[in-house]
């Protein structure tokens, strides 16, 4: 099981490959269940990194501008 910290690492690693992220793909990409994936996306949220874009309460897509600038550069 890794921390918390790994995971959020685990995500910001794959948001440079590409900047837009579903919670049941960070759940794959985590090996985890949806909470944790749920939990992870939340605190790059809450941290100003990723942003809800799709309004949706299901099959939310979370979007990381700051990264996206950095890939366009």
């Amino acid at each position: 099981m890794r921390s918390q910290s790994t995971n959020v690492f685990v995500i910001l690693d794959q948001l440079f490959q590409n900047p837009y992220i579903k919670i049941p793909e960070a759940a794959s990409l985590l090996k985890s269940h949806h909470p944790t994936a749920k939990n992870n996306i939340g605190l790059l949220v809450q941290n100003g990194i990723l942003e809800e874009r799709s309004g949706k309460k299901k099959d939310r897509i979370f979007y990381a501008p700051k990264i996206k600038e950095i890939l366009e550069k």
